[in-house]
């Protein structure tokens, strides 16, 4: 499976919002991916297969550090390693904006995550009660990108 990842551009706004539904990840609109888009410290990413949306992940970088905002991938392509390539890419692109750490929070609940983020790096630090609107925690993760070896780049 050749996957290609690519930096989300103006005119991805829509594409963004439909696979954040897909992949039942919230509620940001079209609007939010605007801004996102927009904000210089964010950088989206998408994979494509054929030129097939399959993936999209997206990070802010401040000062040193970097946090991991969203990371889907459609149902049916995923255990596939296409979330590790799209949390990698963001990995090297924050390592080349100066961030040395980076942090995310994922549901305790959701172990498909939580193993993708071990498999690159990244390790449980702490926890956020009742963090997500459903009443889930939260499970906060970071990771030293000086540490890691990425084998994956933009």
């Amino acid at each position: 499976m050749n996957v290609h990842i690519r930096k989300a551009e103006k005119g991805d706004e829509k594409l963004l919002a439909a696979m954040e539904t897909i992949c039942q990840l919230g509620t940001w609109r079209e609007s939010s991916y605007d801004s996102e888009i927009k904000n210089v410290l964010s950088t989206y990413v998408i994979a494509e297969i054929d030129e097939k949306q399959i993936g999209f992940a997206g990070d802010w970088c401040v000062a040193e550090e970097a946090q991991i905002m969203r990371v889907g991938v459609i149902p049916e392509y995923r255990q596939n390693g296409i979330g590790k390539k799209l949390v990698v890419a963001l990995m090297n692109d924050a390592l080349n904006k100066g961030c040395d750490t980076m942090t995310l929070e994922v549901k305790s609940q959701n172990k498909a995550a939580i193993t993708l983020y071990e498999r690159c790096g990244f390790q449980i630090v702490g926890k956020r009660l009742s963090y997500y609107a459903d009443g889930s925690d939260a499970l906060l993760m970071t990771c030293d990108l000086k540490d890691e070896k990425k084998e994956d780049t933009l």
